[in-house]
């Protein structure tokens, strides 16, 4: 008995267990009322940031999952495609068109016997250009699926990650999560699954003038297509177009609405669909066809999903990236001082590799006046196809001279007795390759001058897109920067945001922050590289290095030509990583004592592919190279200026005044450091008594010299001269 009632306790204290942690995984609403308070409230807490500002991060992803139900019966289909065509241009793309008879004539063709073929019919045409085949008569259709799922409005977007405290619509645009703001009385019912909540909408007429506008779907999602009015929409159109289309009922339906929350085990939003099919029936007339459409349907699906909410311990990225921006632009606007080196290491790692493909001998004659005949007629005529030059970093050069080895004799699958380099056979059964060439004294020095002069070009011309090499500079403080460093490296005002890190910037428990930036390709002003320096080079400035050498190596402009093109060029930027230093930073003040910079440094990779191609084929001289680029600022030190000085000159004048007068009326604007020095009494405003502060400043420091100031223009500028 005592056995018994110890077992029958144990399974309360289980079953309680369970209750308990049953509860704590997720609460438990029991009204639609409690259900979209939870929901506004953590939707606000996500978008917006919870006490601390932090927001989430999430996937966001907008899909149309079906289309059904969109052939139209009864129409003219010459009609109306030619009312397509001319009315709705948009929707040319979407017409189909479809043979109705074929005609083949492929017998006696010696091309396709040669490739086993000799005859081919409606159900096998040949695609042979040397064989009469031809569709007879053709039909041209509307594809109403695309047609519908164009007019829709609804826009697809690939699954889009977030980040955490970053600015969404920097990412997301105008489909950035929103704060809900679901009432309750616009949800027909709900019910629960596991930790999650369905919520059901009536389905909204459009053509009864009810609005998606002031529904439950226009209070959790941020973008809804222009779907009021819809109806009056499609039949103004058509009447304005003067199609002769007549609408004789036209039914615009939003049907199966259904949103979906999830919470995780500390009750927090990680999941959020909404769910919803537009549905459209239609009887129009069009001459004197009757068109009808019944049920055409589009079902659409937006989702965002997998929050990443900021938790206790968390790197804050946030606040990171907010003191990085101030300390860069404070350093800036007061024209701090530093020391800048930087080093551009090419090839990097032997990454430096140069191909000239002869393999297409219909292009021969074009390299060869491209290159030059006395360096590539000898390998030509030696059977060799493809040259692969690799170089290492004392510019020392190695080659390997491939030629076309081709057997096919005997092969049963494809039939062919032969092949050549000319005219290669690419079943997988025959023992067509590349191999390596013996090369005589006189081959090898041909190749040799090949591979020197595409490696002459290459230095010729890619040094003015990456600098290769060392640089140097000082600036001194209070002086402007571009006078002693280069255009490109003077430190600049950064645009870092918190979508440009890659994972969570990282402090060594001493002094330095350091973060990686992920992969930039063909990187602009706008890209993560672009928002912290301006040393990088674009895709069209390394194509334009590349003709450059090919203009100073060979001396022709060979891109002037209409057959020579330079295709496929890119540049991508990886490993790119950035270490900070604030002044006076340690393990327990990370950002120092006033949020200055001590030192920025960074490093990248960057790997750049081109190729020069002929007739718009493949590139026939491939060039792929990476240079390791590492550049620091060090040393800041900053000049002290004192109140009113307004434009950070220096020394305060008479047109520090004026630049004050200019900026309240609006014809010019203060740099952030200028607006504090010229805030004469700290309101954090700018106003008239400012400037007259400056003005009685300017006579009592006059008065006290025993001086005049009524002609000084000229003190503002001269801190600025000095050349590099």
């Amino acid at each position: 008995m005592k056995k018994l009632l110890s077992v029958l306790l144990s399974v309360a204290m289980i079953i309680g267990c369970l209750s308990i942690c049953f509860s704590s995984f997720a609460a438990s609403y029991s009204t639609v009322e409690e259900l979209v308070d939870k929901i506004n409230e953590e939707t606000k807490i996500a978008a917006e940031g919870d006490e601390n500002g932090h927001t989430s991060g999430y996937q966001f992803s907008q899909a149309i999952t079906n289309i059904a139900n969109t052939d139209v019966m009864g129409d003219d289909m010459n009609l109306l495609k030619t009312i397509i065509v001319e009315k709705y241009p948009e929707y040319q793309d979407y017409l189909i068109t479809t043979a109705l008879g074929w005609e083949c004539h492929c017998d006696g063709c010696e091309t396709c016997q040669n490739n086993g073929r000799s005859s081919c019919s409606a159900d096998d045409p040949c695609d042979c250009s040397d064989c009469d085949c031809h569709a007879t008569d053709t039909m041209t259709t509307p594809d109403w699926a695309l047609i519908y799922k164009a007019a829709s409005g609804v826009e697809e977007i690939a699954d889009t990650k977030v980040k955490k405290n970053a600015v969404a619509s920097d990412t997301l645009g105008d489909y950035a999560l929103k704060a809900t703001t679901l009432s309750a009385d616009k949800i027909s019912s709900f019910s629960s699954s596991g930790a999650g909540y369905f919520l059901y909408v009536d389905d909204i007429d459009i053509t009864a003038d009810e609005l998606v506008s002031e529904s439950a779907l226009a209070e959790v999602l941020p973008v809804l297509p222009n779907f009021d009015g819809m109806d009056d929409q499609i039949k103004d159109r058509a009447k304005e177009k003067q199609t002769g289309i007549n609408f004789q009922d036209l039914q615009i339906t939003l049907s199966n609405i259904t949103i979906y929350v999830g919470f995780d085990s500390e009750d927090r939003i990680n999941e959020m669909y909404v769910e919803y099919d537009l549905v459209l029936s239609a009887t129009a007339k069009l001459t004197m066809e009757v068109l009808s459409v019944d049920q055409a349907t589009i079902s659409v699906k937006s989702m965002y999903s997998g929050f990443d909410h900021f938790k206790d311990g968390d790197f804050d990225n946030k606040e990171f990236v907010e003191r990085f921006n101030a300390a860069t632009a404070y350093a800036v606007d007061s024209k701090a001082g530093y020391s800048y080196t930087r080093i551009a290491d090419y090839p990097y790692d032997n990454f430096a590799h140069f191909t000239i493909d002869l393999s297409d001998t219909s292009v021969v004659g074009s390299v060869l006046d491209l290159v030059g005949s006395q360096y590539l007629s000898p390998i030509v005529n030696n059977g060799i196809k493809k040259i692969i030059v690799t170089v290492d970093n004392n510019f020392e050069t190695d080659f390997q001279a491939l030629g076309w080895k081709c057997e096919c004799g005997k092969c049963s699958t494809c039939s062919r007795t032969e092949c050549t380099a000319d005219d290669p056979c690419d079943c997988e059964d025959c023992n067509c390759h590349f191999e390596l060439v013996p090369v005589s004294g006189t081959l090898k020095d041909a190749i040799g001058k090949v591979a020197g002069k595409v490696q002459e070009t290459l230095q010729s011309g890619v040094p003015e897109a990456f600098d290769f090499g060392a640089y140097n500079a000082t600036v001194p403080a209070g002086k402007d920067a571009s006078a002693y460093v280069k255009e490109d490296y003077v430190f600049k005002k950064t645009d870092l945001r918190v979508e440009d890190i890659d994972g969570d910037a990282m402090f060594d428990g001493v002094d330095t922050f350091t973060f990686m930036i992920p992969t930039q390709v063909d990187p602009d002003e706008n890209s993560a590289l672009g928002h912290i320096t301006d040393d990088y080079a674009t895709s069209s400035e390394v194509a334009d290095a590349v003709k450059l050498g090919f203009l100073s190596t060979f001396g022709v402009d060979i891109f002037k030509q209409s057959d020579s093109t330079l295709n496929s060029t890119g540049v991508v930027y990886d490993n790119i990583m950035v270490s900070v230093k604030f002044e006076g930073a340690d393990a327990s003040n990370p950002y120092g004592n006033n949020g200055q910079i001590e030192s920025v440094s960074m490093m990248y990779l960057a790997m750049a592919q081109t190729g020069v191609a002929i007739n718009g084929g493949a590139p026939i001289i491939s060039m792929d190279f990476g240079v390791m680029n590492s550049s620091s600022y060090d040393d800041f030190n900053y000049k002290d200026y004192e109140k009113g000085d307004a434009d950070v000159s220096g020394r305060v004048s008479i047109i520090d005044a004026k630049l004050v007068l200019k900026h309240i009326v609006g014809t010019d604007t203060l740099s952030t450091l200028g607006f504090e020095l010229a805030d004469m009494n700290d309101d954090g405003d700018i106003k008239l008594g400012d400037a007259k502060a400056i003005l009685q400043k300017i006579a009592d420091d006059a008065a006290a010299a025993g001086g005049s100031t009524s002609g000084d223009t000229s003190g503002d500028t001269s801190g600025d001269q000095g050349q590099g």
